[in-house]
């Protein structure tokens, strides 16, 4: 089942990746390109995710009416810690052949504290869903969560470069 879903997220994604590669080598600064690298990504894959979960999630309509509000508070606390992540991608772009150990100290710290956040917050989430969701839908949401964090994880760390 999971090996279905991550197949389909891949191909969901694919072609973001391609036209967004295009896009990033015609931008301007170094930030315009991180901007337009991971810009249609993250809409493509935000889209995706919820098809994903629509699909694989058999809720009641009274699940869905609860599950909803929590879903949107998730994706709105989801993008504040993945506009962190990319303003930090974009100060690595901007000093990029210029990168002092200091900087690369606080880029290599500022990233773990960031990915220390998620499971807080999926934990929190999973809490959340529990009291709307029965057990098993609450399980499969956390987990569909961490797969696309995962698969953003993956595309966007296989473009950016190691601080030199």
């Amino acid at each position: 089942m999971i090996k279905r879903i991550l197949a389909m997220m891949f191909l969901l994604t694919g072609t973001v990746t391609f036209a967004s590669m295009t896009v990033r080598a015609q931008a301007a600064s170094e930030a315009d390109k991180v901007d337009a690298y991971i810009e249609p990504l993250r809409s493509e894959l935000r889209m995706n995710k919820a098809i994903v979960i629509r699909e694989q999630l058999t809720l009641t309509w009274t699940e869905a009416d609860a599950f909803m509000p929590c879903t949107n508070v998730m994706k709105l606390v989801h993008l504040a810690l993945n506009d962190a992540k990319i303003a930090l991608i974009k100060d690595h772009a901007e000093n990029y052949g210029t990168t002092t150990n200091t900087k690369a100290k606080y880029l290599a710290n500022r990233t773990l504290d960031l990915d220390d956040k998620r499971p807080l917050l999926r934990k929190k989430f999973y809490q959340a869903f529990e009291r709307v969701l029965n057990e098993k839908a609450a399980a499969q949401s956390v987990q569909l969560d961490r797969c696309f964090d995962l698969l953003m994880d993956l595309q966007i760390a296989s473009e950016v470069p190691l601080v030199n």
